[in-house]
């Protein structure tokens, strides 16, 4: 019973490993670059603000940055690094929208 039981642990301990991966990296991406994508989505110019960013992905030429628009919609918004040092939407996708009429829906937002 006991090895059976272990297994059963390490199993479970895997599972809830994996799915809760990625908003651990999120959080961290957040913390460590969330501030200077803070205001990046006003680049969209449709954007009136947002209550909340999140970084879902972070490299030197490429990030990927959730933002939550006053409980109206969520928004993936991906950032290139052009050459004069700074980023510009390279993509833009919105995920949910209270109007229901989102393209691209996607869940989780964090995979």
């Amino acid at each position: 019973m006991g090895k059976k039981y272990t297994a059963l642990l390490i199993i479970v301990l895997v599972i809830v490993g994996v799915l809760i991966a990625p908003y651990v990296r999120a959080e961290y991406l957040t913390a460590k670059y969330g501030l200077y994508f803070e205001d990046k989505y006003m680049q969209t110019n449709t954007l009136e603000g947002v209550d909340y960013c999140k970084v879902l992905d972070y490299n030197n030429v490429h990030a990927k940055v959730v933002y939550v628009a006053h409980g109206e919609s969520i928004n993936v918004i991906e950032f290139s690094h052009i050459e004069t040092d700074d980023w510009q939407i390279s993509a833009w996708k919105t995920v949910w929208s209270k109007s229901g009429n989102t393209i691209n829906f996607m869940y989780p937002i964090y995979v």
